[in-house]
């Protein structure tokens, strides 16, 4: 039995496309009575995704940081791991 799931997912893309751009090509006006007709969340004007915030990037470590960072992490280490004994 063939499935239908790929036209399915292709229709529903350009339906979802077509509504985008009709949403996104109306003036002001157009919008706020659009909005009126068709409350936020209907399927004809779904909510829009919240934007990401980007995170700060970090400052550049130069290989001194890196080296102190290394020698406290080892420093403050509960000592070496025990060795394993031979594979029986």
């Amino acid at each position: 039995m063939p499935s239908n799931v790929l036209s399915f997912t292709k229709d529903d893309r350009a339906l979802r496309v077509s509504e985008k751009v009709f949403v996104s090509s109306l003036t002001p006006e157009e919008r706020k009575t659009f909005e009126q007709l068709h409350p936020p969340g209907s399927r004809s004007n779904p909510p829009s995704k919240p934007k990401r915030e980007k995170k700060p990037a970090l400052p550049a470590q130069t290989r001194e940081g890196l080296e102190d960072a290394y020698s406290r992490l080892l420093s403050e280490s509960k000592g070496s791991p025990k060795p394993r004994g031979p594979a029986k």
